[in-house]
């Protein structure tokens, strides 16, 4: 139910707000501050997006899980698509996630949030959580029983 709402009263805040905007600005100044922040905000993700792809392939060949990498990897190109979507509050809310110590802490929350979900991950040959080899063979002991007992 809550994701309707939002689905329904963001474009409806979004556009009032324009609106609103237009009436004290114009139309014209208006359009060009959307399309502004379009380009600009594009043009911060690509060279952000590029860092990030750099510290990436840094984890990577040193062997690391790049889990902040692709976290932020994740929140850039959010923030890119918040920013080519028209509006005053999706504007907003990218330019703030252009901003790297906000994006760490969205990504920190993000990481906690999801920790809670996540019990744990079976990686191909790591030992399972019943101490297996991680081959799909769980060692146990057995016994027949009866069924006429």
């Amino acid at each position: 139910m809550i994701y309707l709402l939002l689905f329904i009263g963001i474009p409806i805040a979004e556009i009032y707000l324009l609106v609103q905007v237009a009436g004290r600005i114009g139309f014209g100044m208006t359009l060009g501050l959307v399309i502004l922040t379009g380009v600009v905000g594009m043009a911060c993700v690509r060279h952000q997006g590029a860092r990030v792809l750099s510290r990436l392939n840094q984890d990577l060949q040193g062997g690391r899980m790049p889990t902040g990498a692709l976290t932020e990897g994740v929140l850039l190109l959010a923030a890119g698509l918040l920013l080519i979507t028209p509006g005053v509050i999706t504007d907003a809310v990218g330019l703030l996630l252009l901003v790297p110590p906000i994006r760490k802490l969205v990504a920190w929350a993000l990481g906690k949030h999801f920790a809670k979900k996540i019990r744990f991950v079976q990686y191909p040959g790591a030992p399972d959580a019943f101490g297996g080899s991680g081959d799909g063979v769980i060692e146990g002991d057995w016994e027949e029983e009866d069924s006429e007992k």
